[in-house]
């Protein structure tokens, strides 16, 4: 996306009421082997952009030396576990899905890095989680998943669990995409991805993200499902400017900062360096040159001077 295109949309964001409606995906479950293979290949495209987001949070929100077991809800082809114990030294990775196609996926990852005695993926339903004890986990993670749930209530009840079966000292992460004002917005945000989907192949994909963008929830929507009887401190933010992506953080109730740490300078962030060799092979080295461009804006709006989203009191 052209800094040009990034201004104009944003500017448009801002000014009038939010005009689009949610509508629901037509399935909960991705389960087809066209559309589970553009999950698969997501490295490849900008979407990993997301990824380095999420990993260098974490890596900003927790200490690494105290952060040894994680569950990943929802995780679909498990980059996400993978990076925890491949870039943030966890060694006991959980993920959980639904599709029992996105766990054959899962596996196959986890055993390309090598990571099999680190990772374990299990075919199961993230709204009943009651038979995991509580204080279960140093971190638990719900990604690019919440817009998947049929309503608000089942969105908050997997987080309530969470929170329960995260450990009093652990940190909750939830994150998705945010659905933008208008239809206008949406269809450019669509557009933006499109080229690289086509370019793949990923037809079956596409389809998917469309559905998507219309599913996701709005940051004053999803910060509603922030358990009210929590004993964790609770933050929401999203990007400034153009809020397309959010996320929710829930950390021990005494911290004063929820996060502690800088940002780590690119040349240092291993996973970037990992995934720019992806880029540079699949993509070549202009493709690569301005993806970075976009991550260095992504990283700004997002991470630097995010925009916090009012948590609305009991």
């Amino acid at each position: 996306m052209t800094l040009i295109r990034l201004i104009t949309l944003s500017l448009t964001q801002q000014f009038g009421k939010q005009e689009l409606k949610r509508t629901p995906e037509p399935s909960p479950i991705t389960t087809g082997i066209q559309a589970v293979k553009g999950y698969d290949q997501a490295l490849r495209t900008k979407t990993s952009l997301l990824y380095i987001a999420i990993i260098e949070q974490i890596r900003r929100l927790y200490d690494r030396a105290a952060a040894k077991t994680a569950i990943e809800l929802c995780c679909g082809p498990g980059f996400l576990s993978v990076f925890l114990a491949e870039f943030l030294g966890y060694t006991e990775v959980l993920g959980v899905d639904l599709s029992p196609t996105m766990i054959s996926a899962a596996q196959a990852n986890a055993r390309a890095a090598g990571l099999t005695d680190k990772i374990t993926f299990q075919e199961g339903d993230v709204t009943k989680l009651h038979s995991i004890p509580s204080h279960s986990f140093d971190t638990a993670l719900f990604s690019e998943a919440a817009h998947h749930l049929h309503d608000l209530q089942m969105v908050a009840s997997v987080i309530a669990e969470m929170d329960r079966i995260t450990k009093p000292q652990g940190l909750v992460l939830i994150s998705d995409i945010a659905r933008l004002r208008t239809k206008t917005l949406a269809d450019a945000y669509v557009a933006y991805t499109s080229n690289e989907f086509l370019k793949w192949g990923l037809n079956a994909h596409l389809e998917d993200f469309k559905n998507t963008i219309m599913a996701v929830w709005t940051p004053k929507e999803l910060v509603t499902t922030i358990p009210r009887k929590s004993k964790r401190r609770w933050v929401a933010y999203t990007c400034r400017c153009l809020p397309f992506y959010q996320i929710i953080i829930g950390v021990p109730e005494e911290r004063k900062e929820p996060i502690f740490r800088p940002i780590q300078p690119d040349s240092q962030n291993r996973l970037l360096k990992y995934l720019c060799d992806i880029w540079r092979r699949e993509n070549g080295e202009a493709w690569t040159q301005n993806t970075l461009r976009e991550w260095k804006w992504f990283k700004l709006l997002l991470l630097q001077f995010p925009k916090e989203v009012p948590i609305p009191k009991e």
